[in-house]
Order: structure tokens, then C-alpha cells, then sequence
């Protein structure tokens, strides 16, 4: 009789372990996609608490300067900040956000990680106080 060498798994062998893995990706993938969904959230809401931080700190500095009427709508892009309302003060606030966000090297690039726009509505009067709300745009 003739002796047979075999050298490596039979055909059932390697089907069996293909349909384990296939069992344990159908277990794992739901969950992994499910913390990977949390985690993002989690970040841009980080992302977001930074900036509304970054534009606190420029009202301050813009009511240090005595510059008034900053209200308006906001839009923080990479390396660009632009408001949509037409007052001295909100342009002027404008250039305090952008210079707020560039001192910060943390903020920065937090803002360049981001692939949506930023927008900032600032809405209120220096003598009342600001009420700042932002949301991500596409």
C-alpha cells in the first residue's frame, strides 16, 4: 500500500472554519458599528463644545473692545469664518472668532477635522447677553 502524505487541511476542514467566522462577524458587526456610530457622535459633540468655548471667549474679547452688535448667523469652515449679517460689529466679531480659533491649536484642528460647516448663530445684546447655538451643515 502506498502511503498517502497530506499536507494541509481537507476541503470540510476549511468550510467549517469559514462558517464560524462567518457566525462570529454576524455577532460582532452590529455592535462595532453601533459604538463606532456613538463614538463619532461623541466627537463632534466635543468638536462642537470647543467652538462654542473658542466663540464665548471672542465675545469677550469683542466686549473688551467695546465692539457691539456681533448677533448673527456664523459659518466656521476649515479656515474660514463668515457671517451673514451685514453690521460693523458682526464683521468685526467675524475676524475675533477666526483669530479665537487660530491661537488654539486644539480648536484648529478640531475645525480642519471636520468634513460639514459649522454654523454659529449668536443671537441676544451685549447688555442682555449672547445666546449662542451651533449645528453642523453640509
Amino acid at each position: 500500500m502506498k502511503k498517502m502524505n497530506n499536507k494541509g487541511f481537507s476541503l470540510i476542514e476549511l468550510i467549517i472554519v469559514i462558517a464560524i467566522m462567518a457566525v462570529l462577524v454576524a455577532i460582532i458587526a452590529p455592535n462595532l458599528t453601533k459604538y463606532l456610530g456613538k463614538s463619532k457622535s461623541q466627537t463632534d459633540k466635543t468638536n462642537l463644545d470647543e467652538i462654542k468655548k473658542q466663540f464665548k471667549n471672542a465675545i469677550s474679547d469683542a466686549a473688551t473692545d467695546e465692539i457691539t452688535n456681533v448677533a448673527g448667523t456664523y459659518t466656521v469652515d476649515k479656515n474660514n469664518v463668515t457671517t451673514t449679517s451685514t453690521s460693523a460689529g458682526a464683521t468685526a466679531f467675524a475676524g475675533y472668532v477666526k483669530k479665537a480659533l487660530d491661537s488654539d491649536t486644539n480648536t484648529k484642528s478640531k475645525v480642519d477635522s471636520t468634513k460639514d460647516k459649522i454654523e454659529v448663530v449668536v443671537s441676544g445684546s451685549d447688555s442682555a447677553g449672547y445666546t449662542l447655538t451651533a449645528k453642523f451643515t453640509s
